[in-house]
């Protein structure tokens, strides 16, 4: 069941769980940056992997004194042309005598009172990370190791690392925070054929969007704005519905024979229109614009649509990367 899939999607679906599974703790930030993972691919299977992301941040929310912190999940990539996944908390800390023998069976810390207090769970971590051909590191630092690293001499007395009260030791901002990151190396994929990896725009070139979602035509704008699209010569136009689309094509495109000539638009649409009755890949293939369009969609990972895309050479973007595909 190992298949190449975009893991910032995956990710990104990880963390919407896990707040959901933790709203209740209102101190705890579970957040997330992918920013930089545009267009990473691995390959795994996507539901075991999921299973160990889970479990790590759910080791981080524990290792949270008082059910208060951060936790950050981020992807990126790395000069190897590797995939980084990295967990972040900024709880307790592992102590080193412990973190020399993290992954082994049977080794744990600060969970004795939990059902996954046995260890198993980073060991099995390991081992999954492993069969995909990566491998998965843990930095921490405790308490202790900031007091060792910053002892009290007649220079700093003024500036004590930590402020203390009647229950816990906090870092002061201008020195080191305690906390466990944990890095996931796994290997980069190769990027299938139906990803739309970047979209390039001429000057006089028709930017044209098709989707019932308003909030997409704003991103879509935003981005040509960052541009100065204007100044470019580059024309805007947004449909809410297809069949106005169709029209608009059939009658003003089509009638721009220097347009439809040299291939001077770039159209991008949704897949599913609701009660439309209607769909992006039929209008795409009913107009004859497959070289001209990408597919925008929620729904890439389906086999039915991303398979009759490869077939008819239509590129397909996510739409939740709309903001970060490169223009």
């Amino acid at each position: 069941q190992i298949y190449n899939f975009l893991i910032s999607t995956v990710i990104d679906n990880i963390v919407s769980e896990k707040r959901i599974q933790f709203r209740e703790k209102i101190n705890i930030q579970i957040n997330v940056d992918l920013s930089n993972s545009f267009g990473l691919f691995i390959n795994a299977n996507p539901n075991e992997l999921s299973r160990v992301i889970s479990n790590l941040i759910n080791n981080s929310v524990e290792a949270l004194p008082m059910q208060t912190g951060n936790i950050v999940v981020s992807v990126y990539s790395n000069s190897d042309n590797n995939v980084i996944i990295q967990i972040k908390d900024d709880g307790i800390g592992i102590p080193k005598n412990i973190l020399a023998k993290f992954g082994q069976a049977g080794v744990s810390h600060g969970k004795d009172n939990s059902e996954s207090g046995n260890g198993l769970g980073v060991y099995h971590a390991i081992k999954t990370i492993q069969e995909l051909g990566g491998n998965i590191q843990f930095q921490s630092v405790t308490l202790e190791d900031i007091v060792t690293t910053t002892p009290y001499t007649n220079n700093n007395l003024e500036k004590p690392p930590f402020s203390h009260d009647t229950h816990s030791l906090t870092p002061n901002t201008n020195h080191q925070q305690t906390g466990t990151t944990i890095l996931i190396e796994i290997p980069k994929a190769v990027t299938p054929d139906w990803f739309a990896q970047t979209i390039n725009l001429n000057s006089g070139q028709m930017f044209i969007t098709v989707d019932d979602d308003i909030s997409i035509h704003q991103i879509w704008k935003g981005r040509l704005e960052s541009l100065n699209y204007k100044e470019k010569n580059i024309q805007f136009v947004s449909f809410t519905s297809a069949n106005e689309f169709r029209e608009y094509f059939n009658t003003q495109l089509n009638s721009d024979s220097s347009l439809r000539e040299k291939s001077q638009f770039i159209c991008l649409v949704d897949y599913e229109f609701l009660n439309q009755n209607d769909d992006g890949l039929k209008i795409i293939n009913e107009l004859g614009i497959q070289s001209n369009a990408i597919l925008v969609t929620s729904r890439f990972d389906e086999p039915n649509i991303r398979n009759t895309c490869e077939l008819q050479k239509i590129k397909i973007l996510p739409k939740q990367l709309a903001g970060q595909i490169p223009v």
